[in-house]
């Protein structure tokens, strides 16, 4: 009966363990893809404002 209980709270310590990790590295990947996101708005400002030193 021991090694049952134990079993189940072996599974479900590994399923928290799984649940954080995924949760951490999805919380890190959508961090990179914001800051990718980020830069590519600079980039594009600083065209826009390549054009407006152009034009005068």
């Amino acid at each position: 009966m021991e090694l049952i209980i134990t079993m189940i709270y072996t599974i479900l310590g590994l399923a928290a363990l799984s649940l954080i990790a995924t949760a951490a590295a999805v919380y890190f990947s959508n961090k990179k893809i914001n800051e990718k996101i980020e830069i590519a708005k600079r980039k594009d400002e600083r065209m826009e404002n390549q054009h407006t030193y152009v034009s005068i």
